[in-house]
């Protein structure tokens, strides 16, 4: 399959010159372009995200878990295992197009106290795996949250709902909506 980007908002989305730009840090072992580190032509695995080339991430993790939630966690799906492939810490950054990559290469290693370490744990992180539907108590509906900015993935939040790999809503920890006075947490939440 053959990827053509017709439309100049695609073609202007880009890691080059953030933090997701692995190729211009030089801890980073791989000699790969900005691009290449997540994507690779030919290798499209993963059907959400065109020419993904990472090795899959097949690590169990325990899921978030509160007296207080109103809902089911279920585990990552598809769009939170792709963050997780590096943001868990265990897989090497150039593990891609099928390659178990670098040894020691891996944020655990190169980076032990990055706040950006997720790890396997995701108990006391913001859940992912929960449908939002209509009868989510607590939730605005999934029409509301996607026409605010925000994706559910098969009717999920998962990572990739507030956060942009790609930086294109222009907030710090590539959010994708402005996280001032609760903005981004109330697109979802009725408090």
């Amino acid at each position: 399959m053959l990827l053509v980007v017709t439309s100049p908002a695609l073609a202007a989305i880009t890691v080059t010159g953030t933090k997701h730009d692995l190729s211009a840090n030089p801890s980073i072992k791989g000699g790969l372009s900005a691009c290449a580190y997540c994507h690779g032509a030919h290798n499209n695995t993963v059907t959400q995200i065109p020419l993904w080339g990472r090795t899959d991430d097949s690590n169990e993790y325990t899921l978030y878990a509160s007296t207080t939630i109103r809902a089911t966690v279920e585990s990552p799906g598809t769009m939170t295992r792709v963050c997780l492939s590096c943001h868990d810490g265990t897989i090497a950054f150039d593990a891609v197009l099928g390659s178990i990559g670098t040894s020691g290469n891996d944020m655990n290693t190169l980076f032990p106290d990055s706040p950006a370490i997720i790890g396997r744990d995701l108990s006391d992180d913001h859940p992912v795996g929960v449908s939002v539907s209509t009868n989510s108590a607590g939730l605005r509906d999934a029409a509301t949250i996607t026409g605010a900015g925000l994706r559910l993935y098969a009717g999920k939040v998962e990572c990739a709902s507030c956060h942009d790999v790609h930086g294109s809503g222009g907030y710090a920890s590539f959010l994708r909506l402005d996280p001032a006075n609760s903005k981004l947490c109330q697109t979802c939440h009725i408090k």
